[in-house]
């Protein structure tokens, strides 16, 4: 009973994957196979795909033809023909009750799903840099000029100034005591 819940879970996930790629990109394929196998060619305002938009019969057509694909898969790797169909069974009920309950779901989470997706997909194509756009959303460091702390009194400044100078002036002799040698 326990692996015929999980095959239905199963079931659900995959109805829920092939929902959505239906959704992105289902549509256009269904355009292509339906110009190719009917007279009529279908018109390019219609948004109907294998399984979005479609009534309840051509759902229940792709949800017999993923169980069977499954139930087929079970029987060549596992080699059990009754327990293959409860569990195609599972497969066949998780698949079309997710074909109503995905489109609920996505569209909770298409949204920003969908964004990212398209964000993705424009970088793949080279549509977008992926530099100019970190550019873009990084904040820009801004240049900081080093800032003196200036003595008080003059005397401070006379005191400062041939400390530096007798260091810069003690490091190269340094160097050049070592290169005369």
């Amino acid at each position: 009973m326990e692996y015929i819940i999980f095959s239905a879970i199963v079931g659900f996930v995959i109805g829920t994957l092939f929902y959505y790629y239906d959704r992105k990109s289902g549509k256009n394929l269904y355009r292509k196979w339906h110009n190719l196998s009917n007279k009529e060619k279908l018109h390019e305002t219609a948004t109907i795909g294998f399984v979005d938009g479609r009534l309840f019969g051509q759902k229940l057509k792709i949800a017999i033809a993923i169980a069977a694909v499954f139930y087929i898969l079970t029987f060549i790797m596992a080699g059990i023909p009754i327990k293959g169909l409860l569990y195609a069974g599972g497969v066949f009920v998780g698949t079309l009750v997710s074909f109503y309950i995905s489109g609920t779901l996505l569209s909770l989470f298409s949204k920003r799903a969908s964004k990212t997706i398209d964000y993705i997909e424009s970088i793949e194509k080279g549509e977008k840099n992926i530099k100019d756009e970190l550019k873009n959303i990084l904040p820009k460091k801004e240049e900081k000029t080093p800032v003196k702390n200036e003595p008080e009194t003059s005397e401070e400044k006379a005191d400062e100034s041939p400390k530096e100078e007798k260091k810069k002036d003690d490091w190269r002799d340094g160097i050049n005591k070592f290169l005369d040698k």
